[in-house]
């Protein structure tokens, strides 16, 4: 899960130089951005590039994770099984519950893939902008923030049932169909790209921030304590998103020398 917010920090931070995508294309010259390495937008392209590889990272120590669980619960029902045989040959009953894996492994290898998806495509159209990876970037970015609220939806109100996890995911889809529709069929906007992310982020938040709080303060949960500095950096660092500003030194949030 520290990972999983890690990965969420730099994605707020990166949140702070989206605008230079704009900013490049706008006629207030003040507003254009250097190029540097032939890249058009070295920041955004850098802070892209640095998520994948976080994402790439923590997907790797998830999987190792999840494999030594499984052993571990693989190890723990048999020696139960023998255990409860050995009870049942002496009249008695083992009277304790086998482990249960944790259920919910596949909301955070679906997230990882998502993120390493959305800031690959984020880290080729920061590089250079194309068609192609200018719609596969905002697409993929708006993805990525849908499954963190099908995510949030599952993981709050601990929902196991796969039929329930289905009918929390489908409205949540349409409205990416609706999106991806809207964008390439009717009007192309930045702004309305912008403002179904936004939405996203407002419903996860308004959930695992509860969530986080009480996990943290009442289960005693340590790494409830990541997930509340992520979402309180990202109110902060989500406002560099909604406005314009001159980027500093020609090169918004990193100081380079193009």
């Amino acid at each position: 899960m520290s990972a999983f917010s890690v990965v969420m920090l730099m994605m707020v931070i990166l949140a702070a130089s989206i605008r230079e995508t704009e900013a490049s294309i706008n006629p207030r010259p003040e507003l254009r951005v250097r190029q540097m390495m032939t890249m058009e937008e070295p920041a955004s392209a850098l802070f892209s590039f640095c998520v994948v590889l976080v994402s790439v990272w923590g997907l790797w120590n998830y999987v190792a994770r999840h494999k030594e669980l499984r052993a571990m619960i693989r190890r723990e029902r048999l020696t139960r099984t023998g255990e409860s045989l050995s009870s049942s040959a002496g009249g008695g009953g083992s009277g304790s519950m086998m482990t249960e894996d944790y259920p919910y492994h596949w909301l955070w290898y679906v997230s990882y893939a998502c993120y390493i998806m959305a800031f690959g495509w984020s880290f080729l159209f920061h590089w250079h902008e194309t068609l192609l990876r200018r719609n596969m970037d905002y697409f993929c970015a708006v993805i990525a923030f849908s499954v963190q609220v099908i995510a949030a939806f599952v993981r709050v109100f601990e929902i196991k049932n796969r039929s329930l996890q289905i009918l929390i995911a489908i409205p949540v889809i349409l409205r990416d169909v609706f999106f991806v529709h809207r964008q390439l069929f009717v009007k192309w906007s930045y702004s309305f790209a912008v403002d179904v992310a936004t939405q996203f982020i407002i419903i996860e938040t308004a959930l695992f921030v509860p969530w986080s709080l009480w996990a943290f303060f009442v289960r005693k949960l340590d790494h409830a304590k990541f997930v509340i500095a992520t979402h309180a950096l990202l109110g902060f660092f989500v406002l560099f998103e909604l406005y314009d500003f001159i980027p500093l030194f020609g090169v918004c949030l990193l100081l380079l020398i193009s």
